[in-house]
């Protein structure tokens, strides 16, 4: 096994004039070797690992080589690899199991793969980290894929920390093994690369593991592979690589080839030179660097270049021996690691030695060993070269610091041997620049950093700004003493340099306003050099809402002095935040008691500040004004609060007018304060000013009479009225008051009648309000609102649609208060009682109207009726109304009375004889004769039934319907004998009508037309009729006696007379004396005449 382990000596060997190396260790093994040893070298985090056949050396730092861990893994180590964290280390081994271990030596797992995929030559090709997973290729072809939890291994390896090492942990659990890929290949693999996968808008699914042979390259995919063939010069891939966008496929001939995913094609990449094995250095997206191993040229020449990929430029290149294998590790500025191999004059390599490759100038050497620590070393290399030792002193000294501020833990003795040798190391140092560099280290104790500061003040000059600044800090060390005298605080070195006081001061105000306070008032110097308006308003804002009143004292007498001497434009800031804070304490407990002292102790100081320049004087005077306002402000709050009990707001006194004040006071001032409140702080307050506060006592008044609401707004109307000293005001007032008052009048209102009996012009009303009081009662007993102002009439509407027992009562004495809606609702009771046929109490209440009154109630009542019904012919109320018209008919006037006539005629001519009639149609002859003439067929209509009542009903319908049309009768009558055309029928209604006709002057002409029409009616019978039952015996005799009953000495008459009688004699000489009596009295018509009577032959149109 390799286990012999060797230091080597630090001796430089110069390669070019740019590069030398050294050794860091040799590892030989114990027995001779018979055969080239598998060498596998990582470094990665620092963490160095090294596998050399069956044994694994692990360093956990790549600059403490002595102390390695040396590992037997009884097989021989196939493949290699490190997590990113350089703590993991997986290893496949020739025995077909994979194995895992700690940087520190503890083995976590070992997993054996299926027996299927082991080969007795080499089981394992490659392992690949890829994203915290690794994928392990076997040689005959199947990928696990092993997914390890870093996190949970190392909390499962501190537990090593308190217990002897122990490697039979249990990490099962934290490590998952998938068989990725299972299918076995025909040729063995060599090497492969896990590729991601590619979308090109269609279903095809590319490969995921690319692998490679001695013949060919395949692409592996979950369903299936594809494969490329490789010429049989490259013989076989010896390494594949991933190089972001590139896969590099490093062939055994050494030659280097582009393999493209997509296509399946390998393309050569010219290289003039044949490599052996490269690393990847550097590999970002606009940068790749490769460090190559090439193979020995014919002269037996081997070179190890560094490159830029893709263009192959070489920037450095270094001869090489023939046993050579490189170190996969990331680029470092500071050196680089390589194994050479030495066969001791022996056919295979017997030790091995790992080396260390940087520049040759010793400036850059030596600060290359200052960068990576080794200071010992670093000084005795620049004493060899004579080189200055001050950047040693200055590594040392910052190491000292960092060793020292990471001591926390440490005893005192300790900590001052440490403290010891700093100050030791700072005396060396002659640059004044670097001790400002660290004066702002971190030293655990506060007396060593004293001690430290006025050192490094001895050091630079006293006025320089360095000085002032170091001066600042041993300030804030005093200041540290007083603020946290037992050193409870570990964070005291952030208060040291804080680079902003004014924000720590902040972070105080809600844990240590006192600390605050101390440290504003030592180190006001420091601060206020860069203090403006924006950060004083900061500061003043970051103060906690909550901050009690003492301390926000404390804070503002620290705070104020020093900003007015320096900056007094920025009164105008404090004082606003000084306003806004008094005004927020009215919230707190001992309002407003705690304003008033709060804003009396912030005058107090604002007083001590003195300006001599005017112009902020000035500004001074005024913003203390403004205080001094807002401290009046508040004692007349607390004088509020103590003697009457108010709760008054500040912006009252401050932003409205004192009239405004007064009347908010008013309102909500108790009953039994308001005097005393107008006496004893009003009036003393409104002091020149009375008349403004007269203004505003009336003004209240006004508003209780407008908010009835307001509790007890009676009484505090009637206290306050009489304070009033203008006794216009007060009556006016007074009278409102009274208007206003609920119907009773209270026992509070009823003293102010006293004031109806003055002989002011406001006492008559008052005297008219008293006796208004009937018309409240009436509205209160109504349910109407007491201060409503409308008309009245509505409120008789209300007392009538109420329906009480004494409403006629009630309304008169509601007409007698309010004479002028007297006629509207006397005419209102009248219509609304017609309606309910109440028709005694109707008149019972017109009869107990004075004469007048009377008089106009009756003319205003039938004229509305009149119109009612004129207008409204389905009127649902017309029978109640027509009664009412005929009952106050004798009350009106001829005129009136006319009409009222003419209204019920219309009533019956609508009712009897359904006739669509108006008074404006009465007044038009054409209208009456055609009324007169559907009225005589819609009655002839409905006495069709009635043959026995024919002739009585006719006659007595026809006389109504003349009477109403004013038509005369007769004519009425010879219109309908005409319209009936039957001689029967004439005959026997003019034998009834014979005996009640007035044989005057106005009836003569009538009375010869009927004559005339019965003479051609019955001559038409005989021309038309073959039936003699049509002659009617009363025809020439019934003529000839109407004709005598008229006696006429006008011409006229008498020629017309003697013409009808000289045609009526000779028909009554055919009858016999006595037909009248016989025939004449006949009421009944035949049945076959009235059966006929109907037929439209017989009634024939007029």
């Amino acid at each position: 096994m390799w286990s012999n382990f060797e230091l080597v000596s630090i001796e430089d060997e110069t390669l070019t004039s740019a590069f030398c190396t050294n050794g860091l260790f040799r590892i030989s093994s114990e027995e001779k070797v018979e055969k080239h040893p598998r060498v596998t070298g990582i470094l990665q985090n620092r963490r160095l690992i090294i596998s050399i056949d069956k044994g694994l050396v692990l360093f956990q730092d790549e600059n403490r080589c002595n102390d390695g861990n040396f590992l037997d893994a009884s097989y021989d180590i196939e493949c290699l690899a490190a997590s990113e964290s350089g703590d993991l280390v997986i290893c496949a081994l020739a025995n077909g199991t994979i194995s895992g271990f700690h940087v520190r030596g503890v083995n976590l797992f070992t997993i054996n793969v299926h027996p299927d995929d082991m080969n007795q030559k080499q089981t394992f090709a490659e392992i690949r980290p890829i994203n915290g997973s690794y994928f392990v290729q076997c040689c005959m072809g199947p990928v696990y894929q092993l997914l390890i939890d870093e996190d949970k291994v190392n909390e499962t390896m501190k537990q090593l920390d308190s217990s002897t090492m122990d490697t039979t942990l249990n990490f099962d659990d934290c490590i998952t093994v998938n068989r990725v890929f299972e299918k076995h290949l025909r040729e063995p693999v060599t090497s492969f690369a896990p590729m991601a996968n590619y979308d090109l808008g269609n279903d095809t699914v590319h490969a995921v593991v690319m692998s490679a042979s001695t013949e060919s390259i395949y692409f592996q995919r979950t369903e299936c592979f594809e494969k490329i063939y490789l010429r049989p010069e490259y013989c076989g891939i010896k390494q594949l690589y991933n190089l972001v966008h590139f896969y590099i496929a490093l062939t055994n001939s050494g030659q280097l080839l582009e393999v493209c995913p997509v296509t399946k094609l390998a393309s050569d990449l010219h290289v003039p030179y044949k490599v052996d094995d490269f690393i990847i250095l550097e590999c970002t997206g606009d940068v790749i660097e490769l460090l190559l191993l090439t193979k020995p040229d014919l002269n037996g020449t081997r070179l190890m270049k560094i490159v830029d990929f893709p263009s192959m430029s070489c920037k450095y290149e270094l001869d090489m021996g023939e046993h050579v294998w490189l170190v996969q590790q990331p680029k470092s500025a500071l050196n680089m690691y390589y194994i050479t191999g030495n066969a001791r004059d022996q056919h295979h390599v017997q030790e091995i030695e790992m080396k260390i490759l940087s520049e040759t100038q010793p400036a850059l050497r030596l600060d290359k060993l200052i960068r990576k620590g080794r200071l010992d070393e670093a000084e005795e290399f620049a004493k060899q070269f004579d080189l200055s030792l001050q950047p040693i002193h200055q590594a040392r000294t910052k190491a000292l610091l960092a060793d020292m501020a990471a001591s926390k833990n440490a005893s005192a003795d300790e900590l001052e041997g440490m403290f010891g040798q700093v100050m030791e190391v700072l005396n060396l140092i002659e640059d004044p620049s670097f001790l400002m560099t660290v004066r702002m280290a971190s030293i655990p104790e506060r007396n060593m950093k004293r001690r430290y500061l006025r050192f490094l003040l001895e050091k630079v000059d006293t006025n320089s700004d360095e000085a002032t600044e170091i001066n600042e800090q041993l300030l804030r060390l005093d200041t540290l003493r007083l603020i946290d005298p037992y050193e409870v605080d570990a964070e005291w070195q952030n208060f040291l340099y804080h680079q902003n006081l004014t924000k720590h001061c902040i972070q105080l105000f809600k844990t240590d306003m006192a600390a605050a306070c101390l440290i504003w008032s030592r180190h006001i110097s420091s601060i206020i050099l860069s203090m403006d308006a924006l950060k004083i308003t900061n500061v003043l804002k970051s103060i906690p809402e909550g901050t009690p009143p003492l301390q926000l004292i404390q804070w503002l007498m620290h705070f104020v002095p020093p900003i007015l001497q320096h900056l007094p434009q920025m009164m105008r800031i404090l004082v606003t935040f000084v306003i806004g804070k008094t005004k927020a304490l009215q919230f707190a407990p001992f309002w407003p008691k705690v304003g008033l002292t709060f804003i009396d102790d912030v005058i107090a100081i604002f007083k001590d500040v003195k300006f001599p320049i005017m112009d902020m004087r000035l500004q001074y005077e005024t913003n203390m004004d403004e205080m001094q306002n807002l401290s009046d402000a508040l004692r007349n709050l607390t004088l509020l609060k103590e003697n009457f009990s108010l709760n008054a707001s500040i912006d009252n006194f401050l932003q409205e007018s004192k009239e405004h004040t007064a009347f908010r006071l008013l309102q909500i001032v108790q009953l039994s304060n308001l005097k005393r409140l107008v006496t004893e702080f009003l009036q003393p307050m409104f002091l020149g000013q009375e008349q403004k506060l007269q203004a505003s006592i009336m003004r209240y008044i006004q508003f209780l009479i407008s908010n009835q609401n307001t509790s007890y707004w009676e009484d505090r109307s009637v206290a306050l009225v009489e304070m009033i000293h203008n006794e216009d005001s007060k009556l006016n007032y007074i009278l409102d008051i009274l208007k206003s008052s609920p119907v009773p009048w209270s026992q509070v209102i009823a003293p102010l009648a006293k004031y109806a009996h003055s002989d002011h012009p406001i006492a008559a009303k008052i005297l008219i309000e008293q006796r208004t009081q009937m018309v409240k009662i009436i509205k209160v007993k109504y349910g109407w609102p007491a201060k409503s102002q409308e008309c009245l009439r509505m409120l008789a509407n209300r007392v009538l649609k109420m329906r009480d027992v004494n409403m006629l009562n009630d309304i008169r004495e509601l007409t007698d208060s309010a004479p002028e809606i007297c006629y509207a609702v006397d005419m209102n009771v009248m219509l609304r009682l017609a309606e309910s046929s109440e028709f005694l109490p109707a008149l019972r209440y017109i009869d107990g109207l004075g004469e007048k009154r009377r008089k106009e109630c009756c003319q205003a009542v039938v004229e509305m009726i009149v119109q009612i019904l004129d207008t409204s012919p389905a009127n649902p109320h017309t029978e109640s109304y027509v009664e009412l018209m005929r009952m106050l008919k004798s009350r009106c006037t001829a005129l009136t009375q006319f009409e009222v006539q003419e209204m019920l005629n219309i009533i019956s001519l609508r009712g009897e004889f359904q006739l669509d009639v108006r008074r404006e149609h009465l007044a038009n002859e054409s209208d009456r004769q055609r009324l007169l003439e559907v009225g005589i067929g819609n009655h002839l209509e409905r006495i069709r039934e009635d043959r026995e009542g024919f002739v009585p009903a006719l006659l007595g319908g026809l006389k109504r319907l003349a009477d109403a049309l004013m038509y005369d009768f007769l004519e009425a009558l010879y219109e309908v004998l005409k319209r009936i055309g039957n001689i029967h029928v004439s005959c026997t209604v003019l034998s009834k009508v014979a005996e009640m006709i007035d044989p005057n002057h106005e009836t003569h002409e009538n009375i010869h037309r009927l004559v005339a029409l019965i003479v051609t009616q019955q001559i038409k019978c005989f021309e038309d009729s073959s039936s003699g039952w049509e002659v009617d015996p009363l025809t020439y005799p019934l003529a000839d006696r109407l004709l005598r009953m008229c006696y006429d000495e006008s011409t006229v008459n008498v020629v017309t007379k003697l013409e009808l009688l000289r045609w009526v004699e000779l028909g009554a000489n055919y009858f016999e004396g006595d037909v009248l009596k016989e025939y004449g009295k006949r009421s009944m018509l035949p049945e076959k005449v009235f059966k006929n009577l109907y037929e439209p032959t017989c009634v024939k149109s007029a």
